[in-house]
């Protein structure tokens, strides 16, 4: 059996929380497109466009469903241990 599965009653009584968590980097003035190129070669398109960008950590609730988001300055380690101890609360 899995490990959601091993917990399956502690999850359902909300003694045991499990979630599914990620952070997601968001830009604004990227550019988006194709290159073709000869398939063995990289190829490397210079981007000079200053961007904005923020960065989101999210986790989902296995059980309720419930999502919680929230912006951080970076996606480093730091923030992370950040997140987490906020979900931890």
């Amino acid at each position: 059996m899995g490990f959601i599965a091993d917990h399956e009653e502690e999850i359902r009584s909300g003694d045991f929380i499990v979630y599914f968590e990620d952070e997601c980097p968001l830009g604004w003035g990227d550019l988006c497109g194709y290159v073709l190129g000869k398939s063995e070669a990289r190829v490397e398109v210079p981007i000079v466009n200053e961007r904005c960008k923020q960065t989101y950590y999210g986790a989902v609730n296995v059980e309720t469903g419930e999502c919680l988001v929230k912006p951080a300055k970076a996606g480093n380690s730091e923030a992370t241990i950040a997140f987490i101890k906020d979900l931890v609360e």
